[in-house]
């Protein structure tokens, strides 16, 4: 048995003595630009200490986030303390050129993957963040105030007031992101109803009564469509822009199959509509994952269409593909990832393609692609495209 305890927690230094183990080293790939010419990654390393009888403890012994180029090299490398941790968490995301990272840490920073040289655009709790263009950050906090801001001019906009209800979980409790792609709508909660805002008119263009504070929110690509989950975790509704409505769809769901969740474990990556806004996939206990039309008409089992069970998967940010990890046929270990496509059958019945399977690797990483059409590897800190676009209908 290996118990992980923080190296901070305990205040053990690994050293090379007796009774120590090697450290183990791991860097793993946390996003890459959209033409992968660069890619951010973290390292950490880990060191096995004896303990008396079987059990062993695995200590943190140091972490180093670095930006490298897709050929291996090194541009910055920052080891992660306990002073600069909280400015490196979070959902990091390339500009659509590919020159700079936004990380919302304290804060909101770019850095230049030209110069390495780091930016602070905004001091304060940001709640969410998308890139409008090349240049231009759109962004709210958690007051509802959302904002732009241009890297070149260093130049704030303010398009959206505060609401005067503060949202009361941080961005580590929620699900999903309040903003659309590209900044263009953003849904919020003012106490009494949920509001669905024109960023550039600055306006509320639909409001619907709600007792509580939504616990997420998820946007399709189009911004025509948004899931949003009730804050005790038992409903998902979707709101549709172009008939102003909400429905909601989790009884929809129950009613088709009986063993649809009825608390659903919602984190970053858990429940996610799908790019084209005709599908959504949601997470329940025992590691079960459906995938459902997002009217309501169908849900399937996905591990009923593959034979294995799987636990992690992530949803193209722009295709109707699925990347995931699946056991083997014991389910005992993971054996590397796959991809599938969905797609909606006459009727709306949801189909799920034959996987493709990708890597054998338990280590490899599911980062995709900016374009949506291929998933992104790191092989000896040098980065690998693997193309699955001919998974596409």
């Amino acid at each position: 048995m290996t118990r992980l305890i923080p190296f901070t927690a305990i205040g053990l230094c690994v050293c090379a003595g007796a009774g120590c183990m090697r450290a183990q080293v791991r860097e793993r790939l946390v996003c890459a630009s959209s033409s992968g010419e660069y890619c951010a990654t973290v390292t950490s390393s880990f060191a096995s200490l004896p303990l008396p009888g079987p059990e062993t403890i695995s200590v943190w012994d140091s972490a180093k986030f670095r930006i490298r180029a897709g050929d291996g090299k090194q541009v910055l490398a920052v080891a992660l303390t306990d002073d600069n941790r909280e400015d490196f968490l979070g959902d990091w995301q390339w500009s659509p050129d590919g020159r700079y990272l936004a990380l919302p840490g304290r804060g909101l920073w770019v850095i230049d993957a030209r110069d390495a040289r780091p930016l602070r655009l905004f001091f304060g709790e940001i709640l969410s963040y998308r890139w409008r263009d090349d240049d231009c950050l759109v962004y709210c906090t958690a007051r509802g105030t959302v904002g732009a801001m241009s890297i070149a001019e260093r130049i704030h906009h303010s398009l959206v007031k505060e609401s005067g209800w503060w949202q009361h979980m941080d961005r580590f409790e929620r699900w999903g992101d309040p903003l659309s792609p590209q900044g263009k709508l953003f849904a919020r909660y003012d106490g009494e109803r949920i509001c669905i805002v024109d960023v550039n008119a600055g306006r509320t263009i639909n409001s619907f009564p709600a007792a509580q504070e939504p616990i997420g929110y998820c946007w399709d690509a189009a911004s025509e469509r948004c899931l949003i989950c009730a804050p005790d975790r038992s409903t998902l509704s979707l709101y549709e822009r172009k008939v102003e409505t909400i429905t909601e769809l989790t009884s929809r769901f129950r009613a088709l199959d009986d063993r649809f969740p009825q608390t659903l474990l919602l984190s970053w990556h858990d429940a996610v509509l799908a790019p084209s806004g005709q599908w959504l996939i949601v997470a329940g206990p025992s590691q079960a994952v459906w995938i459902c039309a997002a009217d309501g008409s169908s849900v399937v089992r996905l591990q009923d269409e593959i034979g294995r069970d799987i636990l992690e998967y992530r949803v193209s940010p722009k295709e109707d593909l699925l990347a995931f990890r699946w056991f083997d046929a014991k389910g005992s270990s993971f054996k590397g990832f796959c991809v599938v496509s969905i797609s909606l059958e006459e009727k709306g019945r949801v189909k799920v393609s034959a996987p493709l399977r990708l890597s054998s690797s338990a280590d490899a990483e599911l980062v995709w692609a900016a374009d949506g059409r291929a998933l992104m590897t790191l092989a000896r800190g040098r980065l690998k495209r693997l193309d699955v676009s001919h998974l596409l209908p």
